[in-house]
């Protein structure tokens, strides 16, 4: 039964302080973000956003957001099914592992990048075949996936859990492959949906930072 939003229609105090919060809040984020816009002049404001650098930002962000995205969903849909539909040993583990990445700051996410793919083993191995990963647009990708993986994998995996078995079980009995059902069911479009736009590079705010620090030039 949907909540009935009519419940608390009475003035009450309670009622008041909690519209009082909200309206406030969403007052200061309009003038934050109108005040972004307004700020420069309009001449300089476009003469900034047409600027080969500015271009060249927005088209290189664009690439490197819809590469990581794909790459995102094409890993994230079996993982979350597993998490979300398979019993194997170490499970708690692997979705702890996979919650990491969410915990840790975006300076330590891009450093350990950096380590990882720089002056390490593996980063020596990939540089000796003549693959250079950091400062690079592919540096920019790998950060991207590694930061928002695990929100995808978060997000898919409640949509599959929404989903009740039963009706995975009915499709195989119909001719349906495993799993093929649940990934295209219904009620499954809403989580699908979400989960690339807030996993998107473009949009996070971790990714962002972590995609700075292992693309910037190193110092000379």
């Amino acid at each position: 039964m949907p909540p009935n939003r009519d419940a608390l229609s009475r003035p009450s105090a309670f009622k008041a302080l909690f519209l009082a919060v909200l309206f406030g809040l969403v007052a200061y984020m309009v003038v934050v973000i109108v005040g972004l816009v307004v700020y420069p002049p309009l001449p300089a404001l476009i003469e900034s956003l047409t600027s080969p650098e500015i271009l060249f930002a927005i088209k290189l962000s664009l690439i490197t957001s819809v590469i990581s995205t794909t790459l995102c969903v094409v890993a994230a849909v079996p993982v979350a099914y597993s998490l979300a539909r398979f019993s194997f040993p170490g499970r708690g583990l692997i979705n702890s592992i996979f919650n990491i990445p969410l915990a840790l700051p975006p300076l330590v996410a891009g450093v350990a990048l950096l380590i990882f793919y720089g002056p390490s083993t593996f980063g020596r191995m990939l540089s000796a075949t003549g693959l250079d990963v950091i400062y690079t647009p592919l540096g920019i990708i790998v950060a991207q996936f590694f930061v928002n993986l695990p929100y995808m994998v978060r997000v898919t995996r409640s949509a599959f859990e929404t989903i009740n078995p039963r009706y995975e079980h009915v499709a195989r009995t119909l001719g349906a492959p495993s799993g093929g059902r649940s990934a295209r069911s219904p009620s499954r479009w809403p989580g699908a949906a979400s989960s690339p736009v807030s996993s998107s590079p473009g949009l996070s705010p971790s990714a962002s930072s972590v995609r700075s620090s292992c693309s910037r030039e190193p110092p000379r």
